[in-house]
């Protein structure tokens, strides 16, 4: 078979992919389990070749299915779920270190009970406050903690915390102070000793000869380290979509074995002894930089590569690459789902693919340049849906920014390499070059700045699906055979690749363009304590009540689906954990109007009158009170609160914008804080309070939802926006009311957001966690 390690890569892929998706069963893997024994059987009693191929494919994808489901079960069924939540004295092994200004992170395995001696098998993620302990990677460790695990995905669009500690085999967080954690002794090995002490020697010497501008930099390109406040040039990077240049990669990994080979082949040394030499540094400088994915997938292609060379044996990219991700997904089935690997593979392939094809069409650059300017084309268009994907936007200044700073971060690492060469000689002469290397370093801070200031063009798109990534990398393939400069395309197999590209191109562009959905939505995010309310009319307005305190949930949603603007923006009062999620909101997104209550000036108002001021993606602002009506789409928003003489008890709460958003027949009252002086207002003033739907005011607390304001609204559902707080919210009374009332009540911190969609008529709601 051509390439059958493609294949099983392809078929490894596939496993994996629906094991992601289902949910781990004791039941599943037995099936599993017994399937593979039966396909395996079938294989040794078959003789047909072809037929053996095809079983063998669906072997190894059930194989990585049960796989990835049996780690899933396991992970669910830990030893560690016994002691989370309770306060536990831990003994473990420090794996990883990153640091902060107030704090330290550590990753720890080997855990171990210190009181009952009972090991674990996961590994947890510890902060430390006020860390400044000088702990090393290796060393072994006593601290107390309460264990818990990360918290899960909420909301639509968001991040599951608890899903990424996973993939790296992290199963709880915990916290603790610096005089909590204590160093029980250090590593016994030998080379790990070594090589933290050569990781700090390198990074000491980087701060005492490089400036401190620069340094930031130097850290990245060499030992893969961030710090903990990302400057200036490092968000240009980011802004400009080129962030991968400064992560260490396959091609840092390329250039080293390159400078060696070379160095190696100009003294006459023979190609085995290159390979061992080669293998040597490769292996210790992967140590330095703690065995970052994408240094491993590079080094082992290299190491294979020269294998071949010394074997006198044809490679085959692909074959070399399947086989790299098939080594590396029996180490960790999580790896396929992780940035990193998808980046890193594809870029690879890409290159290797398209490069050669696009070469052709820039004759008229001289060679090395054509490359250059070939590669960077081919993984753009190669990377352009994962980027899309994860980060929701179309970089359009990426491509000039490569072409402008690629060769110069090229040309920056070489130097980079020989000076920290040069420094195990002399550090005198260390210096001198670290003189010159600073030249360019500074010369790539102002290039990145300045194209980020003056040529950064970001579009939000809508996150694509897989099946149209799948469909685009199809295009992809079928034009690359259409377009070969040698081939007039005029068959009848060439008209169906055609058609099949026109009708994929109709398929992704209905995707990623047409909303079906006809019906009014409301979304009722799991912000913590506070409120977060995302409307979308039938017509495709965008609306947004409140935003939460830091807002971080709400922007990764509308960037997810392609939002860059916002219609109407409505802020109940000006409290942090509703407004202050909306200034955030305000300054990533073009805004058409902002509403809010009357109110006393503070801290937050000044921000937003601040912001509203400054930025000219904000067409008008407009203070509401009672009886002012806004329409948009044909939903209504009655104001029902506040008055213009203001309650003076709890004044921020109790004139919170109350509102009565109408569509045809559905109504959904909306509360904000308002307590229980709004509420017997309200009731006073005989105003029409009854709703399908009632926002629960001030995230259920006691000082709000009178029996007798719940009887008037008479709702069949109440949404709770609550979460982790000191306040013993929501309070206990308040839910015993819902429920005698047959209100069915869902709340945010349990069930998280909260979807509900209306034809204006009737309704359905669903919530995302249950």
């Amino acid at each position: 078979m051509k390439r059958p390690l493609l294949r099983w890569f392809i078929a490894a892929g596939g496993g994996l992919i629906t094991a992601y998706y289902l949910p781990p069963s004791q039941m599943l893997i037995l099936l599993l389990g017994i399937s593979i024994i039966i396909v395996a059987l079938i294989i040794i009693l078959y003789n047909s070749v072809s037929r053996t191929h095809l079983v063998v494919l669906i072997l190894i994808s059930l194989t990585f299915l049960f796989y990835l489901q049996s780690e899933k079960l396991a992970f669910q069924e830990a030893k560690m779920r016994r002691i989370l939540g309770q306060e536990a004295k831990l003994t473990g092994v420090i794996t990883q270190i990153k640091k902060y200004s107030n704090s330290r992170d550590y990753i720890i395995k080997n855990i171990s009970n210190f009181k009952t001696g009972e090991q674990y098998d996961y590994k947890i993620k510890l902060r430390v406050w006020e860390g400044k302990d000088r702990f090393f990677s290796g060393a072994k460790v006593l601290f107390t903690t309460r264990l818990k695990l990360p918290p899960v995905q909420k909301n639509p669009g968001g991040f599951s915390y608890r899903n990424y500690l996973q993939r790296q085999g992290i199963y709880a967080i915990g916290e603790t102070t610096k005089g909590q954690l204590i160093k029980l002794n250090t590593t016994n090995n030998i080379l790990i000793k070594k090589v933290n002490c050569l990781r700090n020697k390198i990074k000491t010497i980087i701060k005492k000869q490089f400036k401190v501008e620069n340094q930031e930099l130097v850290l990245r390109l060499l030992l893969a380290l961030k710090q903990g406040k990302e400057s200036k040039v490092i968000n240009s990077f980011k802004k400009l979509g080129i962030s991968h240049l400064l992560v260490i990669s396959g091609f840092h990994i390329g250039l080293i074995s390159y400078v060696i080979y070379n160095i190696i082949n100009y003294v006459n040394l023979s190609l085995r002894l290159n390979f061992i030499i080669n293998f040597l540094f490769l292996v210790l400088y992967l140590a330095i930089i703690n065995w970052q994915l994408p240094a491993v997938r590079a080094t082992l292609l290299i190491i294979l590569v020269l294998g071949a060379k010394i074997l006198k044996r044809k490679t085959y990219i692909y074959n070399l690459l399947a086989a790299i991700a098939l080594f590396l997904l029996i180490i960790n089935p999580w790896y396929l789902f992780s940035l990193s690997f998808q980046l890193s593979f594809t870029a690879v392939v890409m290159i290797s693919y398209l490069s050669p094809i696009l070469k052709k069409y820039f004759v008229f650059l001289p060679e090395k340049i054509r490359e250059v300017v070939a590669a960077t084309i081919a993984v753009q268009i190669g990377l352009f849906p994962i980027l899309i994907y994860y980060f929701h936007q179309i970089s359009l200044s990426s491509i000039l920014a490569n072409l402008l700073l690629m060769p110069l971060i090229s040309f920056i690492l070489l130097l980079l390499l020989l000076w920290m060469m040069i420094n195990f000689v002399s550090l005198y002469l260390g210096k001198i070059v670290a003189v010159i290397i600073n030249v360019p370093l500074a010369l790539s801070r102002e290039i990145a700045n300045f194209l980020a200031k003056y040529f950064s063009f970001n579009f939000l798109v809508k996150r694509l699906s897989l099946g149209t990534i799948i469909i685009y990398y199809l295009i992809i393939y079928y034009l690359t055979q259409l377009i070969q400069v040698t081939k007039v395309p005029y068959g009848k197999d060439d008209f169906k690749k055609i058609s099949l590209i026109l009708l994929s191109l109709v398929i992704i562009i209905t995707t990623v363009g047409i909303s079906q959905n006809k019906n009014l939505e409301f979304i009722f995010f799991s912000v913590g304590l506070g409120d977060g309310i995302y409307l979308k009319t039938p017509r495709g307005k965008n609306v947004l009540i409140d935003g939460g305190s830091t807002g971080r949930e709400i922007i990764n949603f509308l960037k997810k689906r392609g939002v860059k603007e916002l219609d109407l923006i409505f802020i109940s009062h000006f409290h942090n954990d509703h407004v202050g999620g909306i200034i955030e909101v305000l300054k990533e997104f073009k805004v058409n109007k902002v509403c809010y209550p009357p109110t006393v000036n503070n801290r937050l108002k000044t921000e937003l009158n601040r912001i509203i001021k400054e930025k000219n993606k904000i067409s008008r602002s407009l203070i509401l009170t009672k009886g002012d009506q806004i329409i948009i789409d044909k939903i209504h928003f009655l104001v029902l609160h506040p008055q213009l003489k203001l309650i003076e008890k709890s004044k921020l709460n109790n004139n919170s914008l109350a509102m009565m958003v109408t569509y045809k027949k559905f109504k959904l009252l909306l509360t904000g804080d308002i307590e229980k002086g709004a509420e017997e207002v309200l009731i006073k003033d005989k105003a029409d309070l009854r709703a399908d739907v009632l926002k629960v005011a001030h995230h259920g607390s006691n000082t709000s939802s009178t029996i007798d304001f719940l009887k008037l609204v008479d709702p069949r559902l109440s949404i709770m926006s609550v979460g982790k707080n000191k306040h013993g919210l929501p309070d206990e009374e308040v839910e015993k009311k819902l429920k005698n009332l047959d209100i069915k009540n869902l709340r945010t911190d349990k069930k998280g957001a909260v979807i509900i969609e209306t034809d204006g008529y009737s309704y359905n709601y669903q919530t995302f966690l249950e």
